[in-house]
């Protein structure tokens, strides 16, 4: 593995970053330096954790249905008509929905 970031290095160094570009006529390298550098700013002191907020109604078996997928809950939600789910996407981009609660929903 390496060998391979070794190489990816020596080929972003030497041909993707310092070739022109076809519409715009510059050199990537130089776009990142003369604009892009400046404009970003520091991370954040915390990392960021993608959250979905959804209602849901809670199933006989215990289990509210998100996005094609069963996950289980508490027991004692069982028939709440809206439960406040909140769901982290660990895999992927989060879903374009809410990051914050549902009035009312649980945590």
């Amino acid at each position: 593995m390496d060998v391979v970031r070794a190489d990816l290095k020596k080929w972003l160094a030497e041909v993707a970053n310092v070739r022109q570009h076809g519409k715009t006529g510059r050199r990537p390298a130089d776009v990142f330096r003369e604009e892009e550098l400046p404009a970003l700013g520091p991370l954040p002191a915390r990392c960021f954790t993608p959250v979905v907020w959804k209602s849901a109604r809670v199933h006989q078996d215990s289990h509210v249905l998100f996005d094609k997928r069963f996950y289980s809950v508490p027991w004692r939600l069982v028939g709440s008509a809206q439960a406040g789910c909140r769901l982290l996407a660990l895999r992927g981009p989060p879903p374009a929905q809410s990051s914050s609660p549902p009035s009312g929903a649980a945590k």
